[in-house]
């Protein structure tokens, strides 16, 4: 039997209407998901005006009036989910139709691994789709960790997870068994929002082995970059480093 697959969205009251287009994109899934979850912060059920009946999958909203960062709703939605799989996904990105199918066929051919991570292309390069006949360019053992991420000065840097194919790869998408999240959650504290799906990722080798995650190099996101986790992580920096703040907004003005 094939295993299942759950969808699990963290999302926003301004992301609502990307959130619509997403759901209506995952009707389209070659492989429709067993259950779909949608955590979504600053928001009541009537701000979404979403009916879960109108799709053909199994469809959960879950909104919160409190304001939530994405790691968090990513744990509420997934703690929703008993599918096989997990697969986390943002609301303002499009899935390709294949993205549940190939998902599934990594798994189903490396039967030790616990995470998938996919490749993407961005709202810069033009949308081409491209449908599969097979997957085959999965990878496993090409992962290492090198120490790259500095959130305030004068704090050690932090790993990030490389691969020695140069394949261009979405941690934020990652798709983990079931078993996973029972071990690993993503990591809801302020210091590392906007980095916390490198955390996960990151979190989730060293626990399990640099065996224990695929590389699939097929393009299954359609991503669009968001300054939402941006400018939290700038509004902590601000607060805690002045003086990297004002480098920063130097650097970047215009």
């Amino acid at each position: 039997m094939a295993p299942t697959i759950g969808i699990a969205i963290p999302c926003y009251i301004g992301h609502i209407d990307k959130l619509k287009v997403l759901l209506k994109c995952i009707e389209d899934q070659t492989v429709l998901p067993a259950k779909v979850v949608v955590s979504c912060s600053s928001s009541r059920p009537e701000d979404l005006d979403i009916n879960e009946s109108d799709y053909c999958y199994p469809l959960d909203v879950i909104t919160h009036e409190a304001k939530l960062n994405a790691a968090r709703n990513r744990n509420c939605a997934a703690s929703q989910l008993d599918t096989d799989i997990i697969s986390f996904f943002d609301a303002d990105d499009i899935m390709h139709p294949q993205r549940n199918q190939c998902i599934i066929d990594g798994f189903n051919k490396h039967l030790d691994a616990v995470a998938l991570i996919h490749g993407f292309i961005t709202n810069s390069e033009t949308l081409d789709i491209e449908m599969y006949n097979t997957f085959t360019m999965f990878y496993k053992d090409i992962f290492y960790l090198k120490d790259d991420i500095q959130i305030i000065p004068g704090q050690p840097l932090l790993p990030r997870l490389f691969n020695n194919k140069n394949v261009k790869l979405n941690s934020g998408h990652c798709s983990i068994k079931k078993s996973v999240f029972r071990e690993i959650k993503w990591n809801e504290t302020r210091h590392v929002c906007g980095i916390e799906d490198v955390i996960f990722v990151v979190d989730i080798f060293k626990h399990f082995g640099p065996s224990s995650i695929i590389g699939a190099d097929y393009p299954m996101t359609y991503y669009y970059p968001s300054n939402t986790m941006l400018n939290e992580a700038l509004k902590y920096i601000q607060e805690i480093c002045p003086e990297k703040f004002i480098q920063l907004m130097n650097n970047n003005a215009v």
